[in-house]
């Protein structure tokens, strides 16, 4: 924010637990809200005079509605095709035709016709103790409009503009109900005041009588995606309604990929233009600002979403999140945001793992809403429960980087990881390293887990990167960047918020490398280092490629011999058992143990071209098959190459068979697509590698042959760790099938291993 003449007289001295609040002044206009002119005025009160809301997730969600909601009556015909031809299910006098007449009529029964027509007797009766905190993004820097603070010209950036002119019009704030909001209540140019009001930032929004959520000025689109989210909570309310209507009056669902595994045959009969119209509300910059983790963790389930005059309450939101995501095989063909480089009727189980427009997959869309409804879970302890909020932020979008985790202290799983404070007088740098070593003082190891591990670029190409060398020459401009090496000068154990990293999926499950082990005896050294007690268990012998267009052409690379390297799970029954479990990372997308059913992975058909092949981009393909290809010639345990172990017969000849296994129970279609799915996403951007004691695992891209892996007392997973002089440097966490249940701890207890004291620089 800026004032006239570069001078700052708006704003006195804010002492410990105080806050400034915001005034909007009447204008004298006929028609309310046409003025242009926002006149407003400011004033300091004691933040313990306002007491914090109830965070009660059962209480009637009425109490705060939005003024303008309870009228609402969406016209749910507009979603969707009457033209295409419908077919009769079940009932055979319900026609797709009469079901959009009937939709013309029909009243929404969530409650609306017994609540009062105008919403403002559910504003508080003293507004003396009473303030909406806004939620919102600052947006570009740039196009100033002015407004008059206090009597003083003031200029704000366009989007805080237009959320004053809606919220000028509403009737809470024409009642005289105050506003907190960031830009204009902070003196943002008072470094030592914005620490003070961050570190508060927490209970401003608990103390607020509503939390209300500004999305931007309204566009062609809003009306119709509000109204196919209000479709979607009130008349569906779940996937399994979802699905069962898609079956009623669905369209055919064709899929071009090579080997569809589709569960639901027909897809919703929405037009393409509600498709987009959610797209675009997924895409508003506002969901991926750093600070609505924490605002959004504090507000009330019937938060209003405004999208310039349209309001939907924040449990509808969430609501339509989860129907798309229970649905997705229904619903996905048509969500998936379209780029250059994909097919919008190729349906895609691996689209989250793509590089190019990574915040339109569906992991930055309706996924991405659904983990931040997670954050205000305040029953989680511990670093596990921790970490999809930490991803979170580090995928945010933040002016000041230092608010990467700044922004996230006062989110409930975060908050008791972390007792440092804001400190806007150290750089980037120091900030991260104060986080990460305040972690792990006060929660142990397991923050090591989000290293950043670069990963080599890709040549996007149709040639594989062991075609002949003068073919390669031919394509060498059109390798791609996927994660270069972190440039903020951090140790290896800090971890960066701010370089990007590839699109890996986290590996959820309940792990216990370090179970039974001795409690971590950590130093934080002069110059950096960090003492850590370890045990040294195995080294990488053999590796794979992380994909198929990996542009290096020395993967898979093989350092050993078939004949040495030993099978520790047994036969050959047990090293299938041991891939399958370690593809998938012996846990489900949900982070749960996966069923027996998931043996199917180790059946032939899977790995051939009829199998998964799917390419999402730059002939960048993350199907079994591709995995498969590239890295037939990787050496396993027991004198096994991993393209026998799956059935491959050679370049020119097919895969072992296409029926599914005599040895193998029974498995549903949605067994198949879950397991398929989930072991994609866990091997894109990841190696599969071998110990020289044969023991299978998965780990970062930038792992090398000779690397080591250890068992960190206070690291639920293993590490990958490499030498660098008298010292050690941290490359990634490693799946370890054999080591994740803590069996290391019986190995030293019988002498096999033993810990030792390393430093990371």
């Amino acid at each position: 924010m800026n004032t006239s003449g570069g001078r700052q007289p708006l704003y006195d001295t804010v002492g410990d637990g105080e806050i400034r609040l915001l005034t909007l002044d009447d204008v004298l206009q006929t028609s309310y809200g046409n003025s242009s002119l926002i006149s407003c005025k400011l004033e300091t009160v004691a933040l313990k005079d306002f007491q914090p809301k109830s965070h009660d997730e059962s209480e009637p969600l009425s109490s705060c509605r939005w003024p303008g909601y309870d009228q609402s009556k969406p016209d749910f015909s507009l979603l969707f095709q009457p033209k295409k031809r419908h077919r009769l299910f079940g009932n055979p006098e319900l026609s797709w035709k009469s079901y959009i007449d009937s939709l013309e009529d029909r009243t929404v029964d969530d409650g609306i016709a017994d609540r009062p027509a105008s919403s403002i007797a559910s504003a508080p009766g003293s507004l003396s103790h009473t303030y909406i905190a806004l939620s919102y993004a600052w947006g570009p820097d740039k196009n100033h409009r002015k407004i008059r603070v206090n009597g003083i010209d003031t200029e704000v950036r366009p989007n805080l503009y237009a959320a004053l002119l809606e919220l000028r019009a509403s009737q809470w704030v024409r009642r005289g109900i105050r506003l907190w909001i960031d830009a204009l209540c902070i003196n943002q140019k008072d470094v030592s005041e914005r620490e003070r009001q961050v570190r508060i930032m927490r209970s401003i929004y608990e103390s607020s009588w509503q939390v209300v959520v500004w999305l931007g000025p309204e566009t062609e689109t809003t009306s119709l995606a509000y109204t196919a989210f209000a479709w979607l909570a009130r008349a569906i309310g779940s996937g399994d309604k979802l699905r069962k209507f898609a079956a009623e009056y669905g369209i055919p669902h064709y899929a071009y990929d090579a080997s569809p595994i589709i569960l639901d045959p027909f897809i919703l009969p929405w037009r393409e233009e509600v498709f987009s119209a959610v797209r675009s509300f997924f895409a508003c910059d506002y969901w991926h600002r750093l600070w609505i983790l924490q605002e959004l963790a504090m507000s009330k389930l019937d938060a209003p979403v405004l999208w310039g005059t349209h309001s939907m309450p924040l449990h509808e939101v969430w609501a339509a999140c989860e129907i798309i995501d229970e649905g997705e095989g229904t619903i996905l063909e048509g969500m998936a945001t379209s780029g250059n480089d994909i097919d919008l009727h190729n349906t895609t189980l691996t689209i989250d793992r793509r590089l190019e427009e990574r915040h339109s997959t569906p992991g930055k869309q309706w996924k991405h809403l659904i983990r931040i409804k997670s954050l205000r879970d305040k029953t989680g302890h511990g670093i596990q429960c921790a970490l999809p909020a930490l991803e979170l932020a580090r995928g945010a979008q933040a002016s000041d980087h230092r608010d990467k985790v700044y922004g996230i202290l006062g989110i409930p799983s975060v908050e008791q990881l972390a007792t440092m404070l804001p400190n806007y007088q150290v750089d980037i740098t120091q900030a991260y390293i104060n986080f990460t070593q305040n972690v792990i003082t006060n929660q142990g190891l397991d923050i090591i887990r989000l290293i950043h591990a670069p990963v080599e670029p890709v040549m996007l190409s149709w040639f594989s990167a062991d075609s002949p060398r003068w073919l390669r020459r031919l394509v060498n401009a059109r390798y791609k960047e996927v994660a270069n090496p972190c440039t903020h000068a951090l140790p290896s154990w800090a971890v960066c918020w701010t370089c990007k990293g590839a699109p890996l999926a986290r590996l959820p499950g309940s792990y216990r490398a370090h179970a039974s082990l001795p409690s971590p005896n950590v130093q934080f050294l002069d110059g950096g280092a960090l003492s850590v007690q370890a045990i040294l268990i195995d080294e990488i012998a053999n590796l794979s490629a992380y994909n198929i267009v990996e542009a290096d052409p020395l993967y898979p690379h093989n350092t050993l011999s078939v004949e040495s390297i030993p099978n520790p799970y047994g036969d050959l029954v047990g090293l299938k058992e041991a891939f399958w479990r370690t593809i998938v990372a012996d846990s489900t997308s949900k982070g749960d143990k996966p069923p027996s059913t998931w043996r199917l992975l180790v059946e032939q058909r899977r790995w051939s071209p009829y199998g998964t092949s799917e390419m999402i981009g730059s002939s960048i393909s993350f199907g079994l098959h591709s995995f498969a290809l590239r890295n037939v010639k990787l050496l396993l345990g027991g004198g096994y190459l991993l393209g026998s172990l799956l059935g491959y017969k050679g370049p020119h000849r097919a895969w072992g068979g296409n029926k599914k296994s005599d040895i193998l129970e029974h498995y549903s279609e949605r067994d198949e697509r879950d397991a398929v799915a989930w072991a994609s996403n866990v091997l894109a951007w990841r190696r599969l590698i071998v110990t020289r004691a044969g023991r299978l695992g998965l780990t970062v891209a930038s792992a090398l042959h000779g690397d080591t892996v250890a068992i960190l007392p206070g690291c639920s997973t293993p590490v990958v760790i490499r030498r660098d002089g008298s010292n050690w440097k941290l490359i990634g966490e490693v799946f370890v099938y054999g080591l994740m249940e803590g069996e290391t701890a019986a190995m030293v207890r019988d002498g096999r291993a033993e810990a030792t004291e390393i430093n990371f620089c």
